[in-house]
C-alpha cells in the first residue's frame, strides 16, 4: 500500500514537472496568508517553532514557484513577505531567549568518540582518500 502510495507520488510529480499549469493558484497567495501558513509549521519531534532559515527556505521555494511558471510576484505581496519574515525571525528570536525555541544554530558538534572512530577508519584506508 505504501508503495503504490509512493508510486502515485512520482506520477503526480512527474505530471506537474512536465506541465505549465501551476498546481497552485498564485494570483490567491498573500502575505496574511503565507504568514499563517509560516506560522503553523512546527518541529514534529518537538513541537517547537522552525529555525529562522527554515523559514527562509520556504520563501525561497514561494519565490521559485512564481519563477518556475513565469508569475511575476506582486509587488504588494513582496513587500508584505519582506515585512512577516522580519516578524518571523523577531518571533523565533524571542522564543529562543525564553528557552521555548531551538538554542542552537547551526550544525551540531561532533562528538569526539565519532571523530576518533572516522580518524581510525580514514587512516585504515589505502590510497589518496584516506588521506585528511
Amino acid at each position: 500500500r505504501e508503495k503504490e502510495r509512493n508510486q502515485a507520488r512520482r506520477r503526480i510529480a512527474l505530471e506537474l514537472l512536465q506541465s505549465n499549469v501551476c498546481p497552485v493558484k498564485l494570483e490567491l497567495i498573500t502575505g496574511h496568508r503565507f504568514l499563517r501558513y509560516l506560522l503553523s509549521l512546527r518541529n514534529s519531534r518537538t513541537n517547537t517553532r522552525l529555525s529562522h532559515a527554515s523559514y527562509q527556505a520556504k520563501r525561497a521555494a514561494l519565490f521559485h514557484l512564481f519563477r518556475s511558471f513565469n508569475f511575476r510576484q506582486p509587488e504588494d505581496l513582496q513587500d508584505n513577505l519582506k515585512t512577516a519574515m522580519k516578524g518571523v525571525r523577531r518571533i523565533v528570536a524571542k522564543e529562543k531567549q525564553n528557552g521555548d525555541g531551538r538554542i542552537q544554530v547551526g550544525m551540531e558538534p561532533m562528538s569526539f568518540t565519532l571523530y576518533k572512530f572516522l580518524a581510525r577508519k580514514f587512516l585504515e584506508m589505502r590510497g589518496a582518500d584516506g588521506i585528511f
